[in-house]
C-alpha cells in the first residue's frame, strides 16, 4: 500500500516530476509510506492510498529484498541469498498483518486480533481515498479529480500512462509463480488473515467511493 497525506496550502511543494518519480514505484512499493505536503499553516490533511492484494505485495517484497539487498555486495546475507521463498515464509520470516499493524499502530504487537481488524476498517472508512493497484487508471482518475491535478500536455498524459502500466522502476523477476489456492498462497495468505480482510474491504469501499465521483 503506497499512501500519501496531503496538507494544502498556499504553498504546496507538491510538483509533477516528483509525483511522477512516487507513482513510478507504485506497482512495487512493499509498504505504506507516507508523503507529507507542507503548507505554510497547518491544515486538516486528506489521505490517498493505493492498495495491492496482500499475496502479490509480499512475493513481489520479497523477491525485491533478495534481489537488492540480501544478494547485494555490501548488504549480503547468505542465508538470505539462497532461501526459497516457500522456506522463507514457513520460517515465519516474512510480515505478519502489516497494513492491519500500521493502521492501528501495533507494529509490535506479538499477534493482532479482530478489534485491531475492526480499528483499521474505520480508519479507512473515515480517513482515506482508496484506490486499488488492480485498478490503476481509476484510482489515479479519482486522485486527480480530488485534488486538482491536471496534466500540462500530452506528453504529460503520455508519462503517466507509461508509469502506471508498464514502465515503472524497480521492477524484478519473479522466480516462483503464486497462484491462487496454491500451497505457497495459502501459507501466505493463512499467515496474514487480517490483511486479506483487509484487502477485501478496500476493494469494497473502492466501489463504494465512487459515488463520489459521479
Amino acid at each position: 500500500m503506497l499512501t500519501f497525506l496531503q496538507v494544502r496550502g498556499s504553498k504546496e511543494r507538491c510538483k509533477w516530476d516528483l509525483l511522477r518519480q512516487i507513482l513510478s514505484m507504485l506497482p512495487s512499493a512493499p509498504y505504506c509510506t507516507i508523503l507529507l505536503l507542507y503548507s505554510v499553516r497547518p491544515k486538516k490533511g486528506k489521505i490517498f492510498t493505493m492498495f495491492r492484494h496482500p499475496v502479490d505485495r509480499m512475493v513481489s517484497m520479497f523477491y525485491f529484498l533478495q534481489d537488492n539487498v540480501w544478494k547485494a555486495e555490501g548488504t549480503y546475507n547468505k542465508e538470505l541469498a539462497e532461501i526459497t521463498i516457500e522456506n522463507f515464509f514457513l520460517k515465519n520470516m516474512g510480515e505478519n498483518n502489516w497494513h492491519v499493524r500500521f493502521l492501528t499502530n501495533q507494529l509490535t504487537k506479538p499477534y493482532v486480533d479482530e478489534d485491531d481488524f475492526k480499528l483499521a476498517k474505520e480508519v479507512l472508512r473515515r480517513k482515506v481515498l482508496v484506490g486499488l493497484v488492480s485498478e490503476k487508471d481509476a484510482s489515479f482518475d479519482r486522485f486527480s479529480r480530488q485534488f486538482g491535478w491536471v496534466a500540462k500536455d500530452g506528453g504529460a498524459m503520455e508519462c503517466q500512462k507509461r508509469r502506471l502500466q508498464w514502465d515503472w522502476s524497480l521492477r524484478h523477476p519473479h522466480e516462483v509463480e503464486v497462484l491462487e489456492g496454491n500451497r505457497l498462497w495459502s501459507l501466505i495468505s493463512g499467515q496474514n488473515q487480517y490483511d486479506m480482510k483487509l484487502y477485501e474491504y478496500a476493494q469494497y469501499l473502492f466501489e463504494e467511493q465512487q459515488q463520489m465521483f459521479i
